[in-house]
């Protein structure tokens, strides 16, 4: 068991290294130092050498042997102003690192409805048409917004209590987040289109065998669950390093000097003013939503029931109820 992080900020203060200090004189960045010292990770072996030269101890009393305290006079008293406004900043910030891993608990949520799209297809393959094949998409569903609820509430909640994030970025983590980013940008979009190539192989592979075809559209909507999710996890990720529109983004839920009740109170004047202006307007978003409960509906019946061509009439059906909708919105203007 190493001891490193108990000992390194004894031996850094007896030496009179500050964080800063130790970091310039070893080569590397100042939140490395910060990282050994909060026990996260551990120097390279070369690293150590250079460091117990520097701290005029041995690799026991560095690593193996817990140091009292008092060992060499020095204290946690004995920190500097700046040493720690910089541990207090820093504290923040893996703070805000910690909280951008659960919001990303999205991604999971967009790959859960795909993946519900792909048990369906599964089921209906295997069941045939019968109600209990929606069962598995609809839980998919359920636990997707129930993480989209979860995680973005904690997200707004985060942002009003600390609207300003310190910059303590690391150089190196950040340029390594950044080939990670490429690659799997790279990854993910090549998998879409390798996905969207199998398929159709498949489908004409397997032409006139509906069962078949059916299984082809369930491992296309798993594979593109993998690859979407990926994608929605690696933006949520690359932007955790954007500060400044983290900033901006905050500044937007939180106004400093405004009171909660007066910032309350506005919002719900800017949301009765928005429902009415929508009220106003000659073409509401009743007849598109009427169309597009129309268009899932007639899918829906295409594909568990193969009632594609008796389905059709839910269009004339939408365009009559769209047709009703703008009559009784010009009656009720006279």
């Amino acid at each position: 068991m190493s001891n490193l992080a108990h000992n390194l900020p004894l031996l850094r203060r007896r030496a009179g290294y500050t964080q800063e200090g130790l970091a310039e004189a070893l080569g590397v960045s100042r939140q490395a130092v910060s990282k050994w010292e909060s026990g996260l990770t551990l120097p390279e072996a070369a690293t150590l050498l250079t460091l117990a030269d520097l701290l005029s101890c041995t690799l026991d009393q560095l690593m193996r042997e817990e140091l009292a305290e008092d060992a060499f006079g020095v204290s946690d008293d004995d920190l500097s102003a700046e040493e720690e406004a910089w541990e207090r900043s820093y504290g923040l910030y893996e703070r805000y690192d910690q909280h951008t891993d659960q919001f990303a608990l999205i991604a999971l949520g967009v790959g859960l409805i795909l993946a519900g799209v792909a048990a369906l297809l599964f089921c209906y393959a295997r069941l045939g048409e019968t109600g209990l094949i929606v069962l598995p998409l609809l839980l998919c569903v359920a636990a997707a917004v129930f993480l989209f609820v979860y995680a973005g509430v904690g997200r707004e909640n985060f942002m009003r209590q600390f609207p300003v994030i310190p910059d303590c970025r690391d150089g190196e983590e950040m340029a390594h987040a950044g080939r990670v980013f490429r690659l799997g940008l790279a990854c993910s979009i090549a998998a879409i289109v390798a996905d969207v190539a199998l398929l159709v192989t498949l489908c004409v592979f397997f032409e006139g065998n509906e069962r078949a075809q059916v299984l082809c559209g369930a491992l296309f909507a798993l594979v593109l669950a993998l690859a979407v999710g990926t994608l929605v996890y690696l933006g949520i990720t690359h932007e955790k390093y954007d500060l400044e529109a983290y900033a901006k983004e905050a500044a937007k839920l939180l106004r400093p000097g405004d009171d909660l009740d007066e910032r309350i109170e506005a919002r719900l004047e800017a949301a009765l003013r928005r429902a009415a202006e929508a009220e106003d307007e000659e073409d509401g978003p009743w007849s598109g939503l009427i169309m597009l409960g129309a268009t899932i509906l007639f899918l829906l019946a295409g594909f568990l029931f193969d009632a594609w061509h008796p389905a059709w009439i839910l269009f004339l059906v939408g365009a009559l109820l769209c047709g009703v909708v703008e009559n009784r919105k010009k009656s009720g203007k006279k």
